[in-house]
């Protein structure tokens, strides 16, 4: 809205309203809808997406689950290995037989410890796994 004066004898007066509107308000509200479904769409589809992310996630972990059983595998075989060891030395009449046993003890403690730490991961990348598919 709009006024003045006109600065001349008589004076007068005027003024001026101007009112707009858009008509793209109307169906503006279905466009964005229609957008916003699209741009869900392509960023579920896009290569840097959700989906595409988790899929990657999902075979990382796999991955380092399979991995982690194969160390399992080497670490139970080290243990095995430890333990015929030691029953062997029990049996044995050498000079340095205790000293011997004593750092196989402490290797097997450390290798024990590698065995439960590696079980722990691969519950955890377990549950990971399934959490992940659900």
């Amino acid at each position: 809205m709009t006024g003045g004066v006109i600065p001349l004898t008589p004076s007068d007066w005027y003024g001026t309203v101007e009112l707009s509107f858009s008509l793209g308000g109307l169906v503006r509200g279905a466009h964005e809808d229609n957008y916003l479904g699209a741009r869900a769409d392509a960023l579920s589809r896009a290569a840097d997406g959700v989906n595409t992310r988790l899929a990657q996630f999902r075979a990382e972990v796999a991955a380092l689950l399979a991995q982690t059983e194969r160390d399992l595998g080497v670490v139970e075989h080290s243990l095995d290995v430890l333990r015929s060891t030691l029953k062997a030395l029990e049996a044995s009449d050498a000079e340095n037989v205790a000293q011997a046993r004593e750092i196989l003890t402490i290797e097997q403690f450390s290798v024990e410890s590698d065995s439960i730490f590696l079980r722990a991961l691969m519950r955890a990348l377990q549950t990971l796994s399934e959490r992940s598919r659900g």
